[in-house]
């Protein structure tokens, strides 16, 4: 007779092996710390070449003003302002990359966790047919040995 909790927990199991273990499983190697850190390493370097485009693209479109204008340029003052924005806008970068890959991680962990406890709840599944099985057995050679003992005659 087939067991519709069985057959329940095998398919949750099987749709999430399908879909999503793999990396996750991957991923839940890690301790958060060290995911979100190397994550975070990934964003700086990144938003690093994220700025050096944008910043190219504003000199390539003020290459006509800067030009003209190359002795009187404040240089000290456009690299401070440079600096300043690239600080900014790599901590920015950063800190949502830390909050993006912490949610990621505890959401992954959440998944790993029912996952466990859908493996859990099949190997008690299992445990209770062994031993549904094993006790029908028991109660057959019971039947069978009663059975002997009543048609030996002395």
């Amino acid at each position: 007779m087939v067991n519709e909790e069985k057959v329940k927990v095998m398919t949750q199991l099987a749709i999430y092996e399908q879909r999503e273990s793999k990396q996750e499983i991957k991923i839940s190697k890690y301790y958060k710390h060290d995911y979100m850190k190397y994550h975070g390493l990934n964003s700086v370097i990144a938003s690093t070449f994220g700025f050096l485009l944008i910043l190219l693209c504003v000199v390539v479109v003020k290459i006509d003003y800067i030009m003209e204008h190359i002795n009187d340029l404040p240089y000290k003052k456009i690299l401070v302002t440079t600096l300043a924005a690239y600080a900014v806008f790599v901590f920015l970068y950063y800190v949502i990359t830390l909050i993006v890959t912490g949610r990621k991680y505890e959401k992954i962990r959440e998944h790993l966790i029912a996952y466990n406890r859908n493996l859990k709840d099949l190997q008690k599944i299992y445990k209770e047919e062994e031993n549904a099985s094993t006790e029908t057995i028991t109660i057959l050679e019971e039947k069978e040995v009663k059975k002997d003992d009543a048609t030996i005659d002395f």
